[in-house]
């Protein structure tokens, strides 16, 4: 999938339909629950900075599998050692 901006982010979010329950409750739209929303807002704040020009490059990679020229978040990347964190 490539980077996608923070709205992109949340209007993804408001448009896949989801079962999602807090405190015994279901959750209508996961973007503008007071639990939820501020997690929503970060995660949409890290994908705009994919497309920012001092830190994109950073945070994006050129898919190895695309076509045409894309880029996806560093995290799509596959691990360079079979050791685990810490080690």
């Amino acid at each position: 999938m490539p980077a996608r901006t923070g709205r992109q982010y949340i209007e993804g979010l408001r448009e896949q339909r989801r079962e999602v329950w807090l405190r015994g409750e279901r959750v209508k739209d996961v973007t503008t629950q007071p639990g939820l929303a501020g997690g929503v807002r970060a995660i949409a704040s890290l994908s705009d900075m994919q497309h920012d020009a001092k830190v994109g490059r950073e945070m994006t990679i050129s898919h190895p599998l695309a076509v045409i020229a894309s880029v996806c978040h560093s995290s799509s990347r596959a691990p360079r050692t079979n050791s685990k964190p810490g080690e």
